[in-house]
């Protein structure tokens, strides 16, 4: 859950600033102050924020792209920021979204950042807030806000195709569900009243019959077993995160997909940077406040000492965290002078990568729960109809 913070700090230049960030934890709000160059002074909870951030509802990611492509268009014709802002307001049809931003101009009109005018109302990512903070330094809002839209858009698509893919797996499991249930609890009852009164029942039989008359306890323990593990995950993730995602990221097929997907938007928004004019220290400054990931964090921070001593991107990027390509991808841009570009290419062969890798999850949990719902009839159908044949069996002697 993410807590909005209070803070005051103060910065390098000996200056007291003071805003609100959207943060897991105290501590966490702690080092992202400190990752911008900001020595925390005072850190408070902020209730009505945080409050406000849990009942409010995130703007759709397709009224957000609209909104910037449309506000990038009035920036590029001289129009100033807080009328840009209430343009955009008007225009959206995303209530949340109108609402952050005529916050946000009115905060541009006290005087207010624009980046830290966004970063206040808990609406915007961290990659949106980052790349308007590097455009804001470098006088480039309206190009990027234009890259901030297209973004925005391919991720809306990305996730269009990641939910379509799993619609049918998600369908499936609720019907395979609800039929359990109902097999479970309405009829393995008069399946076993039945079956009570025969002498000898083939051991599938009686497991069924067990099976229905414990069915109460085995979704209590069921339950019970769901919840201690989802409890054991998040006192994991939270004593240490790094090695759960670690952890996380060996699961087969998904971890994969969301490590790809996690360093899609890392090279993505460093290209933005670099493309921007920003040095690469500072791109990779900012390129890695937009990410919520405490062991890609560390990766960067790696790679960003590396750079500092004067080691080249590529070189810096053979760190294990990052894939193979990543490197080549560099080595290419350093030699062409072109390395935006190439990690731009980079960002979105990752997110091909990740939906290829979802596609295979998919399937994969189709074919697992046809296979438990064929596996599920067969058990059911010998448990039914193993004792009716060894009862016809028996009264063969008769005719």
């Amino acid at each position: 859950m993410t807590l909005v913070f209070r803070w005051t700090a103060l910065s390098r230049a000996g200056l007291v600033r003071r805003g609100s960030l959207g943060a897991p934890s105290q501590s966490a709000c702690a080092r992202e102050l400190e990752a911008e160059r900001l020595r925390p002074l005072r850190i408070a909870l902020d209730v009505p924020g945080t409050l406000r951030a849990l009942v409010q509802r995130a703007p759709r990611r397709r009224a957000l792209a609209d909104a910037f492509e449309y506000m990038g268009d009035l920036l590029a014709l001289g129009c100033s920021q807080a009328k840009v802002l209430e343009h955009g307001a008007t225009t959206t049809r995303d209530r949340a979204l109108a609402r952050a931003l005529l916050t946000v101009a009115q905060r541009v009109r006290r005087g207010e950042a624009l980046s830290q005018s966004m970063a206040a109302t808990g609406t915007f990512s961290p990659t949106v807030l980052s790349a308007v903070g590097a455009a804001e330094q470098t006088g480039t809002l309206a190009p990027a806000f234009a890259e901030i839209a297209a973004r925005t858009r391919e991720e809306a698509d990305l996730i269009a195709q990641i939910r379509t893919a799993t619609a049918y797996p998600a369908f499936v499991a609720a019907v395979g569900v609800v039929i359990g249930g109902f097999i479970t609890f309405g009829v393995l009852p008069r399946i076993s009243q039945a079956l009570s009164g025969l002498t000898t029942l083939p051991p599938v039989t009686r497991v069924m019959i067990a099976g229905g008359a414990h069915a109460g306890a085995i979704a209590l323990g069921a339950g019970l077993a769901l919840a201690g593990g989802l409890a054991a995950a998040t006192v994991w993730y939270r004593a240490t995160p790094v090695g759960f995602w670690h952890a996380a990221w060996r699961l087969p097929l998904l971890g994969p997909a969301l490590k790809d997907g996690l360093l899609a938007r890392f090279f993505g928004t460093l290209a933005v940077f670099l493309r921007n004019g920003f040095p690469l220290l500072e791109a990779l400054d900012g390129a890695r406040q937009g990410l919520r990931n405490p062991a890609l964090h560390q990766a960067v921070d790696r790679v960003r000492a590396e750079v500092r001593t004067g080691v080249a991107l590529a070189q810096a990027l053979g760190d294990p965290m990052f894939p193979a390509i990543a490197r080549l991808a560099a080595e290419r841009g350093e030699e062409t002078g072109h390395v935006e570009k190439y990690l731009e290419d980079l960002s979105r062969l990752l997110h091909r990568q990740m939906v290829a890798r979802v596609a295979r999850l998919t399937t994969a949990i189709e074919r697992l729960l046809l296979g438990l719902a064929a596996g599920f009839i067969l058990f059911m159908a010998l448990a039914f109809l193993l004792p009716i044949y060894g009862s016809l069996q028996d009264l063969s002697p008769y005719r």
